[in-house]
């Protein structure tokens, strides 16, 4: 017998040992390639795993200085807001609260749960009503407020029962 590459091989044809040697060959050459692909296959995965593992802890990386940017941001708009001398809330075209600062808190005496975010005027006027800190209707405030607005009159003065005089700007 003479083999001359991994391929071909001389043998007579009636050889049996030669066609179980053929055979073989073809398995081992094909287990072979078979090997070599799955390897190749591997590499190509590991590197897209490295590539997305990469971009993954880059966007992580950026999303953690976002956040701490807003964590500052915040901080100082809650500093600067805590410190006004001005009492100040803001709604929502809904009448929601979207925020308010603690002078604003302390000069109608409302607990942090009463004047949270998302609580209604309506209900912060009835609150302060059932506390004698507000004298009118609260839905009849509430109504006539969203008149004047709509028509353009965005100042009130109110003078409650403890000698204050309160202007009131809406935008």
């Amino acid at each position: 017998d003479q083999v001359l590459s991994n391929r071909v091989m001389v043998v007579p044809e009636d050889h049996p040992r030669a066609l179980q040697l053929a055979v073989a060959l073809t398995h081992t050459r094909r287990a072979q390639e078979a090997y070599a692909k799955a390897q190749s296959e591997a590499q190509v995965s590991q590197r897209a795993y490295n590539l997305v593992s990469h971009e993954f802890q880059r966007q992580n990386r950026r999303l953690q200085e976002q956040e701490e940017t807003l964590r500052v941001q915040k901080e100082l708009f809650e500093t600067a807001l805590n410190n006004m001398s001005q009492g100040l809330c803001m709604f929502d075209g809904a009448g929601a609260l979207v925020v308010c600062n603690e002078r604003y808190q302390h000069m109608y005496r409302l607990p942090a749960e009463v004047a949270a975010p998302g609580a209604r005027l309506y209900d912060i006027l009835a609150y302060r009503k059932a506390r004698g800190t507000f004298a009118a209707d609260p839905k009849s405030y509430c109504d006539q407020l969203t008149a004047a607005m709509a028509e353009g009159d965005t100042q009130s003065i109110v003078h409650p029962a403890n000698g204050r005089t309160i202007l009131i700007v809406n935008q």
